[in-house]
């Protein structure tokens, strides 16, 4: 990272693929501030699509405010994630 001055601050984000295949990625100034803003989410959709080796099910590649969530068979089981209820229950995936 640099400022406007042109000084080096660092690194700002690193990406690594380990020996075994995972795929880590470091930010390490604030990566959920200006989270609705054009560059971080252009930023974080590439981060996604990096960590999942570009096999993401489904992405909005315009600027939009969308939720998209998937569910698996009818209608009448599909439920909206619940990012609280997640954090309090391990065994449940988003």
């Amino acid at each position: 990272m640099v400022d406007y001055g042109n000084r080096d601050l660092g690194v700002a984000m690193t990406a690594s693929t380990n020996e075994l295949g995972g795929r880590v990625i470091v930010m390490g100034y604030f990566p959920w501030t200006q989270i609705h803003s054009l560059a971080k989410s252009s930023q974080l959709k590439a981060i996604c699509s990096w960590l999942s080796g570009n096999r993401m099910p489904v992405v909005v590649e315009s600027f939009s405010k969308v939720a998209i969530w998937a569910c698996r068979g009818n209608e009448q089981n599909c439920e909206r994630p619940n990012i609280e209820n997640a954090l309090n229950r391990p065994d449940r995936k988003l």
